[in-house]
């Protein structure tokens, strides 16, 4: 009966909901054993990639690493349950926020661009306005050496420079085409003006945040996931 006072009390104060959320969420969280002192099952658990081994190795991947170091996690020493519970109360707004916008985003589950998640996950990028260009850009293990072929790395160059870009490696083989196409949207190699502004600015359809998911035939789906993440070439699907 007292958890049932606490619930009336507890969906009366929206603002003491939150914050005991919150603290539920990412006590949880930061813990080493389990939890069983919380008296609650909401957790914001990371979930578990189904690729083995996966490295991402992108900007946004360090941008994760620093806002994690960023926490203020001083409370997490204070002692007991209930004493940990008043010292992350007593964290300015800002810190206290950090943690709640932590505990939600590490729930995000990496989605293939065949899932119906993906629709979802579209119109959240879309909502935020987020700039894929200047945060991911393809490279050769990324993105350019799973094309089925070499006519479709081509075609990519041809999209920012023509035809006149496209044959100046028309007769490349498809790794050593896939590493120039790298360093070309990189912006690593002098070209013309106009096209490394075009390289720079580019991000293959799979990686867009469309509100209507537009699929590459020539990409592997199951190797290129909407946020950018790849597997290795182990965990690749092989031919029967």
């Amino acid at each position: 009966m007292k958890s049932e006072l606490l619930r009336v009390h507890i969906a009366s104060d929206p603002r003491f909901a939150l914050d005991l959320g919150t603290f539920w969420m990412v006590d949880k969280a930061t813990r080493h054993s389990g939890a069983y002192d919380l008296a609650t099952e909401l957790t914001a658990d990371k979930p578990s990639s189904p690729l083995t081994g996966f490295q991402s190795g992108t900007l946004a991947a360090e941008e994760w690493g620093k806002i994690d170091e960023a926490l203020d996690r001083s409370w997490t020493e204070a002692g007991d349950t209930s004493q940990r519970y008043d010292a992350f109360c007593a964290l300015p707004d800002e810190a206290r926020a950090a943690w709640l916008a932590w505990a939600v985003a590490r729930t995000l589950h990496a989605v293939t661009a065949d899932s119906k998640a993906v629709t979802f996950v579209n119109h959240l990028g879309i909502k935020l306005d987020i700039d894929i260009a200047a945060w991911w850009r393809p490279t050769a293990n990324n993105y350019f050496d799973r094309l089925s072929s070499k006519a479709a790395i081509l075609a990519h160059l041809d999209e920012i420079g023509g035809q006149e870009l496209s044959s100046r490696y028309g007769a490349s083989k498809k790794h050593d085409l896939a590493t120039s196409a790298e360093k070309i949207f990189a912006g690593t190699v002098p070209v013309e003006a106009g096209i490394q502004d075009a390289a720079l600015a580019w991000v293959p359809d799979v990686m867009r945040y469309a509100a209507v998911p537009i699929v590459d035939e020539e990409v592997e789906l199951s190797a290129v996931n909407v946020e950018g993440h790849d597997p290795t070439e182990d965990e690749l699907p092989q031919a029967a």
